[in-house]
């Protein structure tokens, strides 16, 4: 898979599996998310952890199957905290879905 693929298929995924997934908690540099039970499905065959430390900036990814939640680590120097809070937010605003991929395929610059 070449490298533009690489980037549209990690983006992709992540705005697929967004509308089932809410900001827990977050501290500049970790955050954790729970995926509700509609994500299930969605996630179904997807490696949520291999897909998110393809993103720039990830340090490390922690999937819990049992609890339904996700901890990512990650340099907020390099992604903006901010970034985060925008994908959440899609569920409600989603015309600004192409901002926010703009920033994401801005990491790999």
């Amino acid at each position: 898979m070449n490298d533009t693929a690489l980037k549209n298929k990690v983006i992709q995924t992540l705005l697929d599996i967004v509308p089932h997934l809410e900001i827990a908690h977050h501290i500049p540099g970790r955050i954790r998310l729970r995926i509700s039970f509609s994500g299930i499905e969605s996630l179904q065959g997807v490696d949520l952890g291999n897909h998110v430390n393809q993103i720039p900036g990830i340090l490390s990814v922690r999937v819990n199957a049992l609890a339904l939640s996700a901890i990512v680590e990650y340099d907020p120097e390099r992604l903006d905290p901010g970034l985060w809070e925008a994908l959440a937010g899609l569920k409600d605003r989603p015309e600004q879905t192409k901002e926010v991929v703009d920033r994401l395929l801005a990491l790999w610059e």
